[in-house]
């Protein structure tokens, strides 16, 4: 009887640390598999680079460059 319980217990233990792990694979293959869109945080945000600044009479140039994947407009204040 005393080794039942003892065979019991370790498949309870090894039951308690396996099952855990498994939902956590789970969960994660479900994050980032194919068909997840949770990662996916919206549009991603214009990249620019500002090359050079020149103050010429009451005017200011600016030299900008898009380093970024996505089209930019950039009004004019």
């Amino acid at each position: 009887m005393m080794e039942i319980k003892k065979n019991y217990s370790k498949v309870k233990t090894i039951a308690s640390g396996i099952i855990p792990f498994g939902f956590l694979v789970i969960m994660i293959l479900y994050l980032i598999g194919p068909s997840s869109d949770l990662l996916e945080f919206g549009v991603s945000l214009p990249e620019i680079t500002i090359e050079k600044i020149e103050f010429i009479d009451s005017e200011i140039h600016v030299t900008v460059r898009n380093t970024g994947p996505i089209p930019v407009k950039i009004a004019m204040v």
